[in-house]
């Protein structure tokens, strides 16, 4: 038999074990992040001002693996990032040696195994605006200016030249990392606000006048990098949290899946 010594612990634990799933139910609970449906993986790079400055490859349950590629002008803070369909990773940088971002005054490309190739020329040269956000339309590559002076340019380039082969203006006021490409038109906010998702027509010649606008959109979280994956559904970064979401089809209200990410810029989103 316990003694009064031994005896009160018991009755001690033993109210603990009645209490504690009392006291669990009284709680706020958190609702669990949702996982991206489907496989596939998304490429985001990382600008360097918080975690190192890499590109990263994350799965769609936010498993990662990155590497940080070569730039002219180290350190690197990356910012465009796209993969096109041979499975190659084009990326730009830019220089911040001046206390604010300019570019590197190239594009770069990596292949399937990280090996840098070639790269060509950013149309705003070296110490230019630099280039926030990158995609492929077909077989070109669509680029939008990162620093805007009086309007975001946007170009769409020939991969193996640099070649301008149509561009156009979006007004705005504030840097941009946003940009993605679907069925002949473009998204971006280009950073006039943050919550807003604007859409235009791709530009088919070289011109220095305005983008053509077809509509707009309000995300639910201020926006980082964008891509349209496979199925047309829009992957963004909160530019808050570095948190990726699928928010599906159009309106873009909705999360449909997400994983955690910090330091994102441009993305580039994969299915399988």
């Amino acid at each position: 038999m316990l003694n009064r010594k031994q005896a009160r612990p018991a009755r001690l634990l033993r109210r603990a074990v009645i209490l504690w799933p009392l006291l669990l139910a009284l709680l706020p609970v958190t609702p669990a992040q949702a996982a991206i449906s489907g496989s596939g993986f998304v490429w985001i790079s990382v600008d360097g001002s918080g975690p190192p400055s890499s590109l990263q490859k994350f799965d769609f349950i936010g498993l990662s693996s990155g590497f940080t590629p070569f730039v002219e002008h180290p350190p690197a803070h990356f910012r465009g990032v796209a993969v096109d369909s041979h499975g190659n990773v084009w990326y730009s940088s830019v220089v911040v040696d001046l206390g604010f971002p300019q570019g590197d005054g190239r594009i770069y490309k990596t292949d399937t195994l990280g090996t840098v190739q070639p790269s060509i020329p950013d149309p705003g040269r070296f110490r230019g605006p630099g280039i926030g956000a990158l995609d492929i339309a077909g077989k070109n590559l669509v680029a939008i200016t990162h620093n805007p002076g009086a309007a975001h340019a946007v170009y769409v380039m020939d991969p193996d030249t640099g070649l301008v082969e149509a561009s156009c203006l979006v007004a705005n006021s504030s840097d941009t990392v946003t940009l993605a490409v679907q069925r002949g038109t473009f998204f971006t906010d280009g950073g006039v606000d943050g919550h807003r998702l604007d859409q235009y027509m791709l530009p088919e010649t070289p011109s220095e006048g305005a983008c053509t606008f077809v509509a707009s959109f309000d995300l639910p979280f201020r926006l980082g990098g964008i891509d349209f994956a496979k199925g047309g559904r829009l992957f963004a970064t909160d530019a808050n949290s570095g948190t990726v979401h699928d928010l599906g089809e159009a309106p873009y209200t909705t999360s449909l899946g997400s994983f955690p990410a910090s330091g994102a810029q441009d993305i580039s989103a994969v299915r399988r």
